[in-house]
């Protein structure tokens, strides 16, 4: 029971930084998202792909 509730909070609280990345990229633009991810383009990539990895495994 405990684990289906932290895997609970763990989903929502991916799905919510998903939608504030993605509401974030829109705001500032593409161009600027894409200038600050060459800055932080290793960091920035891990997490997208940890992420990506998260919501494929969760669908």
């Amino acid at each position: 029971m405990l684990i289906n509730k932290v895997g609970y909070w763990m989903i929502l609280i991916f799905e919510v930084l998903f939608i504030v990345v993605i509401l974030y990229a829109i705001f500032i633009g593409w161009r600027d998202f894409n200038i600050v991810k060459n800055r932080f383009s290793k960091k920035v990539n891990i997490i997208i792909n940890v992420i990506a990895t998260v919501i494929l495994l969760v669908i």
